[in-house]
């Protein structure tokens, strides 16, 4: 079974993840030797602040950087990107290129704000429009936006939970419940900034906490990453 980190900030000087190409190394050691497979690189994406040519640029000077480091421990790394849900943000040029690459798969962050009609329109296009939602880390949004987050997952969207949120005996509950309920809950991640051992250890410590299930997302989390382009950083 291959083990993927859906949602870490591993590429270095592109958000406030890690700050240098020595931060990187040091953070996708400690993902291989925690088992890690494959990491997902989801950098921040604000769509009022970013343009996504410069943006894309950055990620390929990021990935040259750790590449030539060759890198003697690291998981194979799929780059795409955690995307903030703004209305009409369908209709944003050039954001297929903010899809894990060689896929249709989109990470987004929902707002800070209320979730308003717009936004649940605009998620509701991206679908239509043929790419696969997934809710960046749902379990933050369990109390703010509760019924808000049925609906997204009702009209299509997918989900992402953070490993660390499952060591909270309610949120484990809740992910249990949408996982019984169906196949809505497609990933695990870290969310890793930087290095943080003992962040980590609740990534590690999801199988034990899951149980059968952590096999049920990560068989999931395999499926949509089928064509995804996966680059050695050997």
């Amino acid at each position: 079974m291959t083990i993927t980190d859906f949602h870490s900030h591993i590429l270095p000087a592109l958000d406030h993840g890690c700050k240098d190409t020595d931060e990187s190394v040091s953070q996708l050691t400690l993902m291989k030797n925690s088992g890690t497979d494959v990491a997902v690189a989801t950098s921040h994406f604000y769509p009022h602040v970013h343009k996504v040519d410069t943006f894309t640029k950055k990620m390929d000077e990021a990935i040259n950087s750790l590449r030539r480091e060759r890198i003697v421990c690291a998981p194979k790394l799929a780059v795409g990107a955690e995307v903030l849900l703004c209305e009409n943000l369908n209709t944003m040029k050039g954001l297929p290129e903010l899809c894990v690459r060689g896929t249709r798969v989109l990470l987004l962050e929902l707002p800070l704000e209320k979730l308003r009609d717009g936004h649940y329109d605009t998620v509701e296009s991206l679908i239509s429009d043929g790419y696969t939602v997934v809710l960046a880390h749902i379990d933050r949004y369990f109390k703010c936006f509760g019924d808000g987050i049925d609906e997204l997952l009702t009209m299509g969207a997918l989900a992402q939970v953070n490993a660390s949120s499952l060591s909270c005996h309610s949120v484990l509950k809740k992910v249990k419940q949408y996982l019984s309920d169906g196949n809505k809950i497609c990933a695990l991640g870290s969310d890793l900034h930087g290095v943080d051992e003992k962040l980590y250890r609740h990534f590690k410590k999801a199988k034990r906490r899951l149980g059968n299930d952590f096999e049920r997302i990560m068989s999931q989390t395999n499926k949509l990453l089928y064509e995804a382009e996966l680059i050695d950083l050997i």
